[in-house]
């Protein structure tokens, strides 16, 4: 499916409590309240774009039409919300009329298009930068080319190899900024300082900078083959002189000078020769971050642990997974404490998960897929009729349960108080034997 950028500011021109309500309902949503002049006296309803004037509005409702039928991956921004909210819509997903107020025209109603998104995942600020640099300059919502398959594996938390092919175009080109300032290669020109920012702003090079004799580095990027490359080589025999240097990274075979003296090389190589020291290893983790884990260094025990929760859209993250870190999990009414450890039998992850609609679980999942079940609080007894009998095995109840209680708070499975009411309570009810006076 394609990935998909809408922004939700100040111009969609609805009330913050209106903006909330669509962040708090998982939906995205585009406002054109008029068809044909700004003077109509309600909202329209109309989620055909022919039955509006301006572009803008059909243009927008094309493409809210397109992803309600196809579906796609979505990033979205709200203007009261640092970083962003990555979902999916799903294919034959109906568009919505969602209702609420105008942010300036006093209690007019704002209708909106609107269609709603699964398996919602908010990204703060610092983490949104490393994609949102390439998001779509203008237009409400439009196709996202340049996001590749990063949306698709934040919102699915699957794992791509840190490989070149997965490197967006900018970050091609400040590899190979950062690979010529390393002066890794002599066959290449060595850059001293930067002339002007890297790629983007430059008509006609990616990047420009100097040697320390003060030669000019004028350089073209691209993943494509050489042979489909000739119009950025002629590009960069526009800039050659007896002081300059013209280097074209791309895919290619071997590394040469062209008979008009452009250094033709392979951004391959770039790649590999840099992501093996140690400042390409650090370069190369901070730009793929935790969508780098292969899927057999999550382990097999991490993947029955999603597939065991994945109905409620639950998943250890990759980066817990990957450096083995315990975690908490409170999401769909569950409350999942999970850790890592290893053992005679092998390593293993233990989680233990409570939710108010069923009995709780203590589970261990080893690396070879075998499962036990561990030691959990009951949420009952069997009593007896006879009085002393039942007192009996209400202690017992309140014994085992507490037991069990110290070992899971031994293993950090303690409530902090960020739980679920009915979760804190079933717990206290379970454990908590002198302020219970319920008969058995």
């Amino acid at each position: 499916m394609k990935t998909y950028f809408i922004r939700h500011t100040e111009k969609l021109n609805i009330s913050e409590d209106t903006l909330n309500s669509l962040i708090e309902n998982n939906l995205i949503a585009i406002h054109y309240p008029f068809m044909l002049h700004s003077n109509e006296p309600v909202d329209s309803t109309s989620t055909n774009p022919d039955d509006y004037k301006h572009r803008n509005a059909k243009s927008a409702l094309r493409t809210l039409n397109k992803l309600s039928i196809e579906g796609g991956y979505v990033c979205s921004e709200y203007r009261n919300r640092q970083g962003a909210i990555l979902g999916i819509v799903n294919p034959n997903t109906p568009i919505e009329i969602f209702k609420g107020r105008s942010r300036t025209h006093g209690n007019r109603e704002a209708i909106l298009k609107a269609l709603r998104i699964v398996k919602s995942k908010h990204i703060d600020a610092g983490e949104y930068l490393k994609i949102s640099y390439a998001r779509p300059i203008q237009g409400t919502i439009c196709y996202w080319r340049k996001a590749g398959k990063r949306i698709e594996h934040l919102v699915n938390q699957t794992c791509i190899e840190p490989i070149l092919n997965h490197l967006s175009p900018t970050h091609q080109e400040v590899l190979c900024s950062e690979y010529l300032r390393s002066g890794m290669d002599s066959f290449l020109p060595k850059i001293q300082s930067f002339l002007l920012p890297v790629g983007r702003t430059l008509k006609d090079i990616d990047i420009l900078g100097i040697n320390d004799l003060g030669q000019k580095i004028y350089c073209q990027v691209t993943y494509k083959c050489f042979e489909q490359a000739t119009l950025k080589l002629e590009k960069l025999k526009n800039y050659l002189s007896n002081n300059s240097y013209a280097v074209l990274f791309c895919t290619t075979s071997q590394n040469i000078v062209t008979p008009d003296g452009v250094i033709v090389y392979s951004i391959k190589t770039a790649f590999d020769n840099f992501v093996k020291t140690a400042q390409g290893q650090l370069w190369s983790k901070n730009i793929f971050d935790y969508l780098v884990y292969k899927k057999e260094q999550m382990g097999k025990m991490v993947s029955i642990f999603n597939k065991s929760f994945s109905g409620s859209e639950i998943a250890i993250p990759p980066e817990d997974a990957h450096l083995r870190k315990r975690g908490k999990i409170i999401k769909s009414g569950w409350t999942i404490w999970y850790l890592f450890g290893r053992d005679e039998n092998g390593e293993y992850l233990d989680y233990y998960a409570s939710h108010r609609m069923t009995d709780d679980s203590h589970v261990r999942i080893y690396d070879n897929g075998k499962t036990l079940c561990l030691p959990s609080i009951a949420s009952f007894f069997v009593t007896s009729e006879n009085l002393q009998r039942a007192a009996e095995l209400q202690a017992q109840y309140y014994e085992k349960n507490k037991k069990i209680q110290e070992i899971l708070c031994a293993k950090g499975f303690c409530l902090d108080g960020n739980e679920p009411i009915s979760i804190a309570i079933n717990r206290k009810l379970a454990c908590d034997e002198l302020n219970n006076n319920r008969r058995p």
